[in-house]
């Protein structure tokens, strides 16, 4: 764990190894300067991470600087521990990751995150989003079986907007989206990862144009496609956002729900 030792270009190498062999082959990480930080750490600037879909890259994360250093104490009792620093935009995020046993113990937390400027979440459900989101989580992650990840997620929203969008329904075309208020300050996610599933303890999403509470189980899968979802609760939609769904929704779906 000498990184400070070595050249920084080699350093550079066993980081992108590293990140990619804990993700997995289909995603890259390009770095565009490092250098040393606090004698063992180093310091990184314009970090970008980008997946594979289909043969064509698609940007999954992007971070101005991060700097991240191990621990002394934790080196000489031979349990390293990275703690990191990150910003992306105007967001913090920092925490830290120690290997135990062959997986991942991961802290952290977030300070006025905007999911809009995250390229995966834009890409995924192609809706313009901004947000102030901050909060804790915790996993314990194998990247050998990831389906036994366990772990907690604290999330508080003091911000969700949805500026004009258009939703991909596939064979159904597009489907526009106006403008909407989503959620403000009484909006929180709290959550359990454990067994292939993610439970939803407390789901409340408050603002202007909704209110949606949910509570249950998210099965995980491989590839999002295949997640399934086991969820109730409540919702109340303003009357702008009425007039969008009822005329696409079925006769029958609120008897359904």
């Amino acid at each position: 764990f000498l990184y400070w030792m070595a050249p920084m270009e080699a350093v550079k190498g066993r980081i992108q190894n590293g990140v990619e062999q804990f993700l997995g082959s289909r995603y890259q990480l390009e770095i565009e300067t490092i250098k040393t930080y606090r004698f063992t750490g180093v310091s990184l600037r314009g970090i970008s991470l980008e997946s594979q879909v289909e043969g064509k890259k698609v940007p999954v994360l992007n971070l101005d600087r991060l700097t991240a250093r191990f621990g002394l104490f934790s080196i000489l009792f031979g349990r390293p521990r990275l703690k990191f620093d990150a910003r992306a935009g105007e967001a913090d995020i920092s925490g830290s990751v120690q290997r135990q046993e062959g997986a991942w113990q991961i802290h952290g937390s977030l300070d006025d995150l905007d999911v809009g400027t995250i390229p995966w979440v834009k890409s995924l459900t192609g809706l313009k989003l901004e947000s102030s989101i901050e909060g804790d989580w915790q996993v314990f992650y194998n990247p050998a079986e990831p389906l036994r990840t366990t772990g907690q997620l604290d999330i508080a929203l003091d911000k969700l907007l949805l500026k004009a969008s258009e939703v991909n329904l596939g064979e159904m075309g597009k489907f526009p989206l106006p403008d909407l208020q989503m959620a403000d300050s009484k909006s929180v996610i709290e959550a359990q990862i454990d067994k292939g599933a993610i439970g939803l303890s407390n789901f409340l999403l408050q603002g202007k144009d909704i209110h949606l509470g949910l509570e249950g189980k998210i099965f995980l899968a491989n590839e999002p496609s295949n997640y399934r979802m086991n969820l109730k609760g409540k919702f109340k939609f303003s009357d702008k956002l009425w007039k969008i769904l009822d005329p696409i929704l079925p006769e029958t779906w609120l008897s359904e729900l």
